[in-house]
């Protein structure tokens, strides 16, 4: 996956910095893949189910630790 994550407020790679400190979940600056992948980062999903859903839990976690709701 290629999410847009322009709307964070984030550059790709403080987004990917971020989760991998917050979430412990490893994501690609979409920059890595050329500057057209500037607002993006670069989501790997070669794992089991209960991985991708582990994994997405755990950064929708950190997303809202930025957002008070």
């Amino acid at each position: 996956m290629f999410p847009n994550i322009t709307g964070t407020g984030f550059t790709s790679e403080g987004f990917a910095d971020y989760v991998l400190d917050k979430a412990g979940v490893a994501l690609l600056p979409g920059t890595d893949f050329g500057q057209a992948g500037k607002g993006y980062v670069r989501l790997c999903y070669a794992t089991s189910r209960e991985g991708i859903h582990e994994g997405l839990r755990r950064m929708r976690i950190a997303m809202e630790a930025l957002v008070p709701i």
